[in-house]
């Protein structure tokens, strides 16, 4: 079985959760019946099974840095405001259950896969992608979320810290 076919045989809240947005008007009015309801389920599906590496991640993490540019070619990968609320959703909801917490302990836009990476961002100034197999009950990367916290904890760079130095740097803060 493919990574694919293996998501999508679990993925019962997915189609679950696409159903109750469909019936709440969140998805767009193009998609009216449930084979379209699935099909955008799958596409997703296959998104998220998608093979990748830490380097192609890293320099996608890297382009929402640098708000849609990417950094190795300078080409507009896509749009600041895109780029922008892609940060946002990460920030809120890109680490599964473990989003809040991470949000006090580390405070970055991230998103976690299965395979045991981390996707981080530190708008402004770098990407990077944490690659480390071992997951915890939350489903994200053991390693990886040690190594975030450490990242955050050396180089006080979460989204607060980035905010309070930039506005308050003649302060003493």
């Amino acid at each position: 079985m493919d990574i694919f076919e293996s998501e999508r045989s679990e993925a019962f809240n997915n189609y679950a959760l696409a159903n109750f947005m469909r019936a709440r008007g969140t998805f767009p009015p193009s998609v009216r019946t449930h084979d379209q309801l699935r099909e955008c389920v799958d596409f997703y599906l296959r998104v998220c099974s998608s093979r990748v590496n830490t380097r192609l991640l890293s320099i996608a993490a890297a382009t929402y840095a640098t708000f849609g540019t990417c950094p190795l070619t300078g080409r507009t990968a896509l749009p600041a405001t895109n780029a922008k609320q892609t940060l946002a959703i990460l920030s809120s909801c890109g680490m599964y259950d473990f989003s809040g917490e991470w949000a006090c302990t580390v405070g970055l836009p991230a998103k976690s896969g299965v395979s045991g990476n981390i996707f981080l961002v530190v708008p402004g100034m770098f990407g990077i992608c944490v690659w480390s197999p071992r997951l915890d009950v939350m489903g994200n990367s053991v390693r990886g979320v040690r190594v975030a916290q450490l990242l955050k904890q050396h180089m006080s760079c979460s989204l607060l810290d980035i905010i309070a130095r930039s506005r308050y740097s003649g302060c003493g803060i």
